[in-house]
């Protein structure tokens, strides 16, 4: 069912955490600007959705797009693109693939977050005077109306804290990792 990380001519009990290397904080942070850059269309799909077509459904779409970029991929791929392409691979315990519980236990910072930008949208959108909105500049203060705005900011510091924590962490493990009992090792 689950794969061994490594080559395929070692075995499991051939490989131990002495073997691995843990992906430190940088080189996440890299993979996570390829991963935005990657996702940049979908962000600007919804960027022109929220000037021109204003389309609620359409917004659904492209968050959802977004919400399971991340889980799918480290389930699936073992990392997203950003990842992968840095050579960082997400793993269990076991330095076997994650399953899908713990890609969306893994992810559960990124959930929340989700869950608020998702009601301050469906507020804004349903706002009379955003369907007059045709600037960018614009929505920031029909954002600011929102009754989560100031739940948001406070939540962005938590997210902070919660993912940075990793940079402490002997194993390079955030809270989201140790939550979902997976680790991030170098690969390359």
């Amino acid at each position: 069912m689950n794969e061994p990380i490594l080559d395929d001519e070692l075995t499991q009990n051939e490989v131990s955490l002495n073997d691995v290397k843990f992906a430190g904080f940088w080189i996440r942070v890299g993979a996570s600007l390829i991963d935005f850059f990657i996702l940049l269309p979908v962000l600007l799909l919804g960027v022109y959705n929220s000037l021109n077509f204003k389309s609620l459904p359409l917004m659904l779409l492209i968050t959802l797009i977004g919400f399971l970029y991340k889980p799918y991929l480290e389930w699936k791929k073992g990392g997203t693109f950003g990842k992968l392409a840095v050579g960082v691979k997400v793993v269990d315990y076991s330095l076997k693939n994650i399953d899908l519980d713990q890609a969306f236990r893994r992810y559960f910072p990124w959930i929340i977050s989700y869950i608020i930008s998702v009601i301050i949208d469906i507020h804004v959108y349903t706002l009379p005077e955003f369907q007059d909105i045709d600037q960018f500049l614009e929505l920031a203060p029909l954002v600011e109306q929102s009754p989560l705005n100031s739940i948001s900011t406070f939540y962005n510091l938590i997210f902070l804290i919660l993912v940075g924590s990793l940079i402490f962490d002997p194993r390079k493990q955030g809270v989201h990792d140790k939550y979902a009992g997976t680790y991030c090792i170098l690969t390359k």
